[in-house]
């Protein structure tokens, strides 16, 4: 990513004992910053001033401009659904996150959409007709099996050896170099987070359905303590949880294990997206971060679990295609693809079915990248800031 802007100084501010004063060198980029939007155009018209406003909400950037590119601000992908998925729920027509991707400035994104929603209250609601059907928790069937969606039913199926290529289990895995890590408030934090989030608490049986463990014992961090040289540790650590495959049916679905050596702590975390999609894992890390820095966190009720999210959307999903609408863009993506069908080219013919070929069924990718310490209070911090990278492996 480019920068937005460059600044020029005449010399690097120094604190007392001769190292970079990071904190006014932030305050003259903070200063910098808004000198620099100051100049610039403000968002014309309601639409625009509308869109700035949920920019400003996802990016947590205020007095955005016309010029201003989405991803410059800090903009990436996820950021980008959800700004694309509130413009929708506000009653935008037009919204696309590929038209984000190509006008990525305010003013050229603004002018793709339809309309207003305020100008045409009428079109709006038709539009949104499906997705306003009103939700229903169910606390009484909470622990009972329900249905995977159809990435999760893809994630659980490729673990399978029987597969070529198959065997692997999709999961996000991280580790951290964390000085002075108080492991017992962590895995405190933790095991509020388990009770919190059910899907935490997952496991799916051999027909690939889910269920919420309505209890489970205290998960405890594994930590192996050494006295010298951890580098065989380190190794250690990683040959075990880097490409271990959760299995399905035992819960945890998750993993947290630590090597210590005197004041220094490397941490592993493994996360299977069978439980966690990429904004969960955020969410996760996110709360973490919370409750390892403040344990008396009284964080936000959750009223709908996700188990609530699949029984209400699924059907709504199939209720579209087997439906009779002939209105709205639901109705047109429907139509458009059902003409598709007929022009769709065969499935790729890759040389790799049967099972006399080389391959072992099994793949793996391991990608380092600069490794770095922080304190022990901050590590979390490492992984929602944009411009922190970590040692990191998937």
């Amino acid at each position: 990513m480019l920068p937005s802007e460059l600044c020029c100084l005449t010399e690097i501010p120094l604190t007392a004992n001769g190292k970079i004063d990071r904190g006014s060198l932030q305050q003259f980029a903070d200063e910098s910053l808004a000198q620099h939007q100051a100049k610039q155009n403000p968002p014309q018209g309601k639409l625009e001033q509308q869109v700035a406003a949920a920019w400003s909400k996802f990016l947590d950037v205020a007095d955005i401009a016309r010029d201003d590119n989405f991803f410059a601000l800090g903009g990436d992908s996820l950021l980008a659904t959800r700004v694309v998925r509130d413009l929708r729920e506000s009653g935008f027509e037009g919204v696309t996150l590929s038209e984000l991707f190509s006008q990525p400035s305010l003013a050229a994104f603004a002018a793709t959409l339809a309309q207003d929603p305020a100008e045409n209250p009428e079109q709006n609601n038709s539009a949104t007709e499906i997705a306003t059907t009103p939700w229903q928790s169910d606390t009484s069937t909470r622990h009972e099996l329900f249905e995977p969606t159809e990435v999760q039913r893809a994630y659980w199926l490729g673990r399978d050896p029987e597969f070529v290529l198959g065997g692997i289990g999709c999961h996000f895995y991280r580790e951290y170099d964390v000085v002075d890590l108080d492991l017992e408030r962590l895995e405190s934090a933790l095991n509020t987070m388990i009770t919190r989030h059910e899907m935490l608490r997952a496991v799916f049986d051999s027909e690939g359905r889910q269920r919420v463990l309505a209890d489970v014992p205290r998960f405890s961090i594994d930590v192996t303590d050494v006295d010298s040289d951890p580098t065989s540790a380190f190794a250690q650590l990683r040959q075990e949880c880097a490409e271990q495959v959760f299995e399905p049916s035992r819960w945890p679905l998750f993993d947290v294990r630590a090597v210590r050596c005197e004041r220094n702590t490397r941490l592993a975390i493994g996360l299977d997206n069978l439980i966690l999609d990429a904004f969960s894992i955020l969410l996760f890390y996110r709360e973490l971060n919370i409750l390892y820095q403040s344990p008396e966190t009284d964080l936000p009720a959750i009223d709908l679990s996700f188990r609530d999210y699949v029984r209400n959307v699924l059907p709504q999903t199939t209720a579209v295609f087997d439906s009779d609408l002939e209105e709205g863009p639901l109705a047109a993506a429907k139509t458009f693809w059902q003409h598709k069908l007929s022009e769709l080219p065969p499935r790729p013919n890759y040389p790799l079915f049967g099972s006399r070929h080389p391959l072992n069924g099994r793949i793996s990718c391991v990608i380092n990248s600069i490794s770095t310490r922080v304190p022990g209070k901050a590590w979390l911090h490492v992984l929602l800031n944009r411009e922190s990278r970590l040692r990191v492996c998937f």
